[in-house]
């Protein structure tokens, strides 16, 4: 028992060792492609899935909404079209009425993973030759869609990981009492 515990423990923090390296780097990458110009910008679609109205989601989406890249839509899942989490949507398509974003009702199937069958479903309506799957729980800067795109024009890569990093959310005053 105790040995399982500490191997554990072992892997936990060579996890965390790696993801402070990785994290490192990509902050020091981002420091270097600050004013990337791509040589083309191909047309990328942002999947993402919504179940609930998080903390933070509406900063969240302005985040994606705000993308400094000219070639891009939104696609957003959802159970249904009712609610308050469709109320904010629609305040934030209003703020962006040049960028094409899609919100659909797309539900699940039973017996299939519910992320993956409503990614499945945004897929086939877009026709973009880039995909990126983004959690409703991330916030980006603007330049973060051009170094993806960079990363795959330039290495000629077939896949490109973007590594997220959650925060919780800060405390206030009154709840650090």
């Amino acid at each position: 028992m105790i040995t399982t515990i500490a191997a554990a423990v072992i892997a936990m923090s060579m996890g965390f060792s790696v993801l402070y390296a990785t994290l490192i780097v990509l902050h020091r990458h981002r420091i270097r492609i600050r004013d990337l110009n791509l040589p083309s910008y191909p047309s990328v679609s942002v999947f993402m899935t919504l179940t609930n109205l998080d903390d933070g989601l509406e900063e969240n989406l302005t985040s994606v909404f705000s993308l400094d890249y000219p070639n891009y839509d939104v696609y957003l899942a959802v159970d249904s079209m009712k609610g308050p989490t469709i109320e904010m949507l629609e305040r934030i398509r209003a703020r962006f009425p040049g960028l094409r974003s899609i919100v659909a009702a797309v539900g699940h199937s039973p017996e299939h993973n519910p992320k993956i069958d409503k990614l499945a479903q945004l897929a086939r309506q877009s026709d973009a030759p880039l995909i990126w799957v983004l959690d409703s729980d991330v916030r980006v800067v603007p330049q973060t869609l051009r170094a993806l795109v960079s990363e795959h024009l330039h290495r000629d890569a077939r896949l490109v990981f973007s590594p997220s990093v959650a925060m919780a959310p800060a405390r206030s005053a009154a709840s650090s009492k």
